[in-house]
C-alpha cells in the first residue's frame, strides 16, 4: 500500500489526495520516498535547461533583477504543514539524520556535501552590508545536509534565512565551481542507467503478465484440446461404425449383384442355346417352303397358310429370344455397372475414413505443436522469472504476506535510486552555485517583503523569491497556525506541493489557506488517532453550520482536514458503510505485542499487519491497579507508584531515561507527574515544555521503548474517566507510542465499570497475553 500511495502521489492526475496511516505504518518513510523523487525530478528538469544560469527578468531594486525559477522546477518544491508542532519538528529533524542511512550512502552523502557543516552548526550573523559575517559553531555530525528546516514563526524564519545566507557564503567562497560538467554528466549517466533498469523491470512486468496470460491460455487450450480430441475420436468411431455398416451393405449388395450377374450369364448362355435351336427350327421351317408357292397358294391354300403360320411363329420366337437376350445383356451390363459402382462406393467409404483419420492426425499434430510452443514459451518465461530475483505482485498470498510484500523491486534498483538521489543533490548544489545571485536576491526580497509588496510586481517578486528559498531548502515546514503569517503575500497556487502531516488533528478551517495557496496537496494522517482540538463548543459549531447551510462533514466536532480530503479522494478504502478513507497503510513496524493487538482490534478492525516476525515482536504490558482520591483527576498514589517503578528501572539501567515516556489523558495530571518525576531528575524540558511527560495529544507522532499510561481520576470524576476511554483514539495513540513495553496505571475497577469497549478489550488483550 505504501507503493500504491507513492505511485499515486507522484503520477496521479488528481491535485488532492489522502493517505490514511495507522500508527507505525511508515507515514514518514512514505514522505521520504516522495520527497526524494521530487528532488530527482527537479534535477532532471535542470538537466533539460540549455542555459543553467537563469537570467534576471524581474526588477526589484534600481537595475537589480531576480531570475524566475522555471515552473517545471518550482512546481516540485515541497512545504510540510501540520497543526501538530511536534509532528513537523519530527519530520524536519528526521529527514537529514545520518543514523538512518546505510554506511555506503553516508560516505557518498558526505562527498556530495549538501552544506553538511551548515546543517550541523549553530549560526550567528554579525554586521551589515559588506562587513556582514556568518559565524558558525560546529555542534555535531548528526546531519548529512541542509535538506529540511522549520519555518512558520519569525524565529524559525530568521534561522532559515540565516541558513540561506550561510549557503550563499559557502557557494561564493568554498565551492569548487569547476566540477559542474562532471556533476551533470554523472547525473545523466545514473539517470539513464536507472531508466534502463526501470525499463527492464517494466519489460519483466509485462513478461510476467504475459506468463499469466499464457498459463491461462495453456490451461484453456489443454481443456479445449482434450474436449475436442474426445469429440473427434467419438466422431471417428461413429464414422467408422457408419462406414462399416455401409461396407457391410455394399458387401451384401455385391454378393447379390454377383449372384444376379451369374444367374444372368447362365440365362444368357441358356438363351443362346435356345436361340440356336430356334434358328435351326427356323431353318427347318424355311426348308419346308412349298414348291410352286404361287401355285400352292391357289390350289393348296391350307398348306400354305400352315407354312406361313409356322414361319411367323418361328420368326416371332426368334424375335422374342433376341429381345430377351438384349434385355439380359443390358441387365448384365447394368449389373457390371452396379458392381463397379459398388467397388467405387467401397473405395470411397475406405478413403473417407482414411481421410478423416489423416485429418485427425494432422489436427493432433498441429494442436500438440501449438501446445508445445506455448509450453516452451511458458518455460522460457518461468526460467527468466526464477533467475530475476524479482518478486511480482502475487494476489494468491495470504492477506498478511501480501501486505508485507515489496513487489517488483530489487536491491540493485534501490541502490541506483539512492545513488541518483545523491547525484541530484550535487546537481542542485551546482545549479545554486550558478544562480547564487538569484538566491541572494530572493533572500533579500523575502527578508524585506514590506519594502517590495507595494511595487507593481510586488506579489510576483515575493512569490518568485520564495521559489528560490524553497528550492535551496528542499523541505520547509510550518504549523497551520503560522501559515497565514509566513505566506501572507503568496497568492493562489504559489506553493508547488503541500504535504499536511497528522491531518487528522487539523481543523478544516486551519488548513484551508494552505490548501488554497498550493497546486498539489497530499494529506497524511489517521482519524482513528487524536481528533482536532476544538476551542469552540460543538453546539455552536453546529449552529454555524446550520445557519450557513454547510454540511456536517465540513463543520462539526468530528471534521478534520483528513476526513474532508478522505471523502474527496478518488482512491481509498471503504472502512465501513459510512466511512470512506484515503489510501490505507496497513503494515505496522513499531509496536510489539500486545500493544499492536490493542491498537489493531480497538481501532482498525484487525486489518493492520504486524511487520516484525513473531520472535521479534514479543513485548511487555501490564495494568497496574492503583486507587486513591483524585484532585482534578490527579491521584497521588498513582504518581507514587509511577515514580517508584521508574526509579527502579533507572537504577537497573540509567540509559533508559531516554527511552521512557509518561503519558496521560489530562493536562493537570501531566503537570503534576512532571513535578513528581523532577525528584528523580527524570523530566526533560525544551523551551519550557516537557518532552517526555505530557498529554496524549502532545505525543502523537512520537515513540519510545517504554510507555507508562497514567489514567488518573476516581469514582467522583468518573465523567472525566469516561471521556478518556469512550472512544478508542486515546488508548490507540497511547499504546502505539510504545515500541516494547506498555504499562497502564489506573483504577481498574473504576474503568472496567464504565462499560467502555475500549477498556474491556484492552484489559482482555493484556490479560490473555500475560497468560
Amino acid at each position: 500500500m505504501q507503493q500504491a500511495a507513492v505511485n499515486l502521489a507522484l503520477n496521479d492526475e488528481n491535485e488532492i489526495r489522502s493517505v490514511n496511516g495507522p500508527p507505525g505504518t511508515g507515514k514518514t518513510t512514505l514522505l521520504k520516498d516522495i520527497f526524494a523523487d521530487l528532488v530527482v525530478q527537479q534535477a532532471a528538469e535542470i538537466m533539460q535547461l540549455s542555459e543553467k544560469k537563469i537570467r534576471g527578468s524581474l526588477v526589484y531594486w534600481q537595475d537589480a533583477k531576480l531570475g524566475v525559477l522555471p515552473s517545471s522546477i518550482s512546481d516540485k518544491n515541497i512545504v510540510v504543514a501540520s497543526s501538530n508542532n511536534g509532528a513537523v519538528q519530527n519530520i524536519v529533524k528526521e529527514l537529514p539524520k545520518k543514523e538512518n542511512i546505510a554506511g555506503d550512502f553516508q560516505t557518498q552523502l558526505d562527498k556530495a556535501d549538501y552544506f553538511k557543516d551548515i546543517s550541523n552548526s549553530e549560526l550567528t550573523g554579525e554586521g551589515f552590508g559588506k562587513n556582514r559575517e556568518i559565524k558558525s559553531k560546529l555542534l555535531n555530525e548528526e546531519n548529512w545536509g541542509v535538506f529540511s528546516l522549520e519555518g512558520g514563526t519569525s524565529t524559525n524564519i530568521n534561522k532559515l534565512l540565516l541558513n540561506i545566507e550561510a549557503i550563499e557564503k559557502e557557494l561564493e567562497g568554498n565551492y569548487q565551481a569547476g566540477r559542474g560538467e562532471s556533476v551533470y554528466q554523472e547525473f545523466s549517466r545514473l539517470y539513464d542507467e536507472l531508466k534502463m533498469e526501470r525499463e527492464k523491470m517494466q519489460e519483466y512486468s509485462e513478461n510476467i503478465y504475459l506468463l499469466q496470460k499464457l498459463k491461462i491460455e495453456h490451461k484453456k487450450q489443454l481443456v479445449a484440446f482434450e474436449q475436442e480430441e474426445k469429440r473427434k475420436r467419438a466422431d471417428i468411431i461413429s464414422q467408422e461404425e457408419e462406414v462399416n455398416r455401409e461396407l457391410d451393405g455394399l458387401g451384401q449388395e455385391l454378393v447379390n449383384l454377383q449372384k444376379d450377374g451369374l444367374n444372368c450369364s447362365i440365362e444368357i448362355e441358356n438363351l443362346i442355346n435356345v436361340q440356336a435351336q430356334a434358328e435351326r427350327n427356323y431353318d427347318v421351317v424355311i426348308s419346308q417352303k412349298p414348291s410352286f408357292l404361287w401355285f400352292q397358294k391357289l390350289f393348296n391354300k391350307p398348306k400354305v397358310e400352315q407354312y406361313f403360320k409356322n414361319l411367323n411363329k418361328s420368326n416371332e420366337h426368334l424375335n422374342d429370344l433376341s429381345n430377351e437376350r438384349t434385355k439380359l445383356l443390358n441387365r448384365r451390363i447394368k449389373l457390371e455397372g452396379g458392381i463397379r459402382e459398388n467397388a467405387k462406393k467401397s473405395e470411397d467409404a475406405h478413403k473417407r475414413i482414411q481421410d478423416t483419420k489423416a485429418d485427425f492426425d494432422r489436427w493432433m499434430s498441429n494442436q500438440q505443436n501449438d501446445i508445445e510452443k506455448l509450453e516452451q514459451e511458458i518455460s522460457l518465461l518461468e526460467k527468466t522469472k526464477s533467475q530475476s530475483g524479482i518478486k511480482e505482485l502475487d494476489f494468491s498470498l495470504s492477506y498478511d504476506e501480501l501486505q508485507k510484500s515489496n513487489p517488483w523491486f530489487t536491491m540493485q534498483f534501490r541502490k541506483l535510486q539512492s545513488e541518483l538521489f545523491i547525484s541530484a543533490l550535487k546537481v542542485r548544489k551546482q545549479f545554486l552555485y550558478e544562480n547564487r545571485r538569484n538566491l541572494k536576491a530572493a533572500r533579500i526580497i523575502w527578508s524585506n517583503q514590506s519594502e517590495h509588496i507595494g511595487k507593481e510586481n510586488g506579489y510576483q517578486l515575493i512569490s518568485e523569491s520564495w521559489q528560490w528559498l524553497n528550492f535551496t531548502i528542499p523541505v520547509i515546514s510550518t504549523t497551520f497556525a503560522s501559515f497565514g503569517r509566513m505566506f501572507k503575500n503568496l497568492n493562489e497556487n504559489a506553493i508547488g506541493n503541500l504535504f499536511a502531516d497528522e491531518a487528522g488533528q487539523a481543523l478544516p478551517q486551519a488548513s484551508v489557506g494552505a490548501i488554497f495557496r498550493s497546486k498539489k496537496v497530499m494529506v497524511v494522517g489517521d482519524p482513528s488517532q487524536i481528533k482536532p482540538v476544538l476551542t469552540l463548543d460543538s453546539n455552536v459549531l453546529t449552529l454555524i453550520g446550520r445557519y450557513y447551510k454547510v454540511d456536517e462533514k465540513f463543520v462539526s466536532a468530528n471534521a478534520s482536514t483528513q476526513t474532508i480530503v478522505d471523502a474527496t479522494s478518488q482512491y481509498g478504502f471503504q472502512k465501513n458503510e459510512d466511512e470512506w478513507i484515503g489510501i490505507p497503510l496497513w503494515v505496522h513496524r513499531r509496536s510489539d505485542y500486545p500493544m499492536f493487538k490493542i491498537s489493531n482490534e480497538i481501532s482498525y478492525g484487525g486489518l493492520m499487519v504486524q511487520g516484525k516476525s513473531e520472535d521479534e515482536s514479543q513485548g511487555k504490558s501490564q495494568w497496574y491497579d492503583s486507587t486513591g482520591k483524585a484532585n482534578d483527576k490527579f491521584v497521588k498514589e498513582q504518581a507514587d507508584l509511577l515514580k517508584s517503578m521508574i526509579d527502579n528501572r533507572l537504577r537497573e539501567d540509567p540509559n533508559l531515561a531516554d527511552e521512557i515516556y509518561v503519558i496521560t489523558p489530562f493536562k493537570n495530571v501531566a503537570d503534576q507527574l512532571a513535578h513528581v518525576l523532577d525528584e528523580l531528575n527524570f523530566t526533560k524540558r525544551e523551551n519550557g515544555k516537557t518532552t517526555n511527560v505530557g498529554t496524549v495529544h502532545t505525543f502523537q507522532g512520537k515513540e519510545a521503548q517504554i510507555v507508562y499510561f497514567v489514567l488518573g481520576a476516581d469514582s467522583d470524576s468518573s465523567g472525566a474517566a469516561n471521556w478518556a476511554v469512550s472512544e478508542p483514539n486515546m488508548m490507540n495513540v497511547a499504546a502505539t507510542r510504545a515500541k516494547g513495553e506498555f504499562y497502564v496505571i489506573g483504577d481498574k475497577k473504576l474503568y472496567a465499570s464504565l462499560g467502555s469497549k475500549v477498556v474491556n478489550k484492552t484489559i482482555s488483550i493484556i490479560d490473555d497475553y500475560n497468560k
